[in-house]
């Protein structure tokens, strides 16, 4: 339970877990991690695009069917956004309209 650490301890927390399960072999409970950290973390702050990178790097680790076997119902919105981006962004020959398209989608189910 890290709800009793400090702020600092919970970024520390979350960042020594999501490096853990990323060596564990285990890049979507890193992923998760990640998630958690960036709440922890001041938007505008340099530390905090990193983790984004990080969430980024990791995810482009899994290929299309992984991504998709990945995208459940009980994942975080945030999560499932990430994924859902990375699906898009996986998908070959799509033209300007179809991802503009994708992204109106995108943002109705997030709203």
């Amino acid at each position: 339970n890290n709800l009793a650490l400090t702020q600092q301890q919970q970024v520390q927390w979350y960042q020594l877990a999501a490096e853990a399960f990323l060596g564990s072999g285990q890049p979507m409970q890193s992923i998760n991690a990640r998630n958690q950290l960036a709440q922890q973390l001041d938007p505008s702050s340099p530390q905090y695009h990193t983790n984004l990178q990080r969430i980024w790097s990791t995810l482009q680790q899994f290929d299309l069917k992984q991504l998709h076997d990945r995208r459940q119902p009980l994942i975080s919105p945030n999560l499932k956004g990430w994924i859902d981006l990375a699906l898009i962004l996986e998908q070959p020959n799509q033209t300007q309209p179809q991802l503009i398209k994708q992204h109106i989608i995108m943002r109705e189910i997030v709203i």
